[in-house]
């Protein structure tokens, strides 16, 4: 009779859950040393979802305007830099 797996171990093990924020921190890290970031890289470096993303792109918000960007044919990029300069305008009860 074979073992069933699923059965013996936890839906996730601790093993697994090390590789995977493992993974999540490499990729994390290698959009920090980026200058352009895709919009899932965006959503990665920012935690803002895709939805979000679209939405401040185009309509933007009264303090700091809309979120920039470069769109070349179909592909948007966005400058990390202009990306950080960007939320930094968000800033409440600091002064930057």
């Amino acid at each position: 009779m074979g073992v069933d797996l699923k059965k013996k171990l936890p839906n996730e093990c601790v093993g697994c859950q090390f590789l995977i924020k493992s993974k999540e921190e490499i990729e994390h890290s290698k959009i920090q040393t980026k200058t352009w970031l895709t919009t899932d890289e965006l959503v990665v470096y920012s935690g803002f979802s895709r939805a979000e993303i679209y939405r401040l792109r185009l309509h933007g918000t009264n303090c700091a305007g809309t979120l920039p960007y470069v769109k070349i044919k179909n592909s948007v990029m966005f400058r990390r830099t202009e990306i950080d300069k960007w939320m930094e305008k968000h800033a409440v009860g600091t002064t930057i």
